[in-house]
């Protein structure tokens, strides 16, 4: 199955407003603030055992800064996020953008 990851997206559409209304530059800021926000929150919530899936939970900002990019790179993540058919789904990456999302969204609607 191999990794799991989680990427806030919806750019593009903020990239059209924002080029009407103002530089991108609050936007990567508050995308940055949130990206790190759910890296964390990711970590937080993976389940420990070894600890390497924890540990392999990175952040990364693509699209010129415009995305954040949260993954876990163990080849068991994906199985831990999902479960299998002989182990409950212990989900991490979903619960911390189910989080995330509510608060990227309040943030933004501030500079809107």
């Amino acid at each position: 199955m191999g990794r799991s990851y989680v990427k806030l997206d919806g750019v593009e559409k903020l990239k059209k407003a924002f080029l009407q209304k103002a530089k991108l530059e609050p936007a990567k800021a508050i995308l940055r603030q949130n990206g790190a926000e759910m890296h964390q929150k990711a970590q937080r919530y993976a389940p420990v055992d070894t600890g390497d899936l924890q540990r392999s939970i990175s952040l990364q900002f693509v699209d010129d800064g415009c995305s954040a990019l949260v993954e876990a790179s163990v080849n068991y993540a994906g199985y831990v996020e999902y479960g299998t058919r002989k182990m409950a789904a212990q989900p991490y990456l979903r619960p911390a953008l189910a989080e995330q999302k509510v608060q990227l969204q309040a943030d933004l609607q501030k500079i809107l």
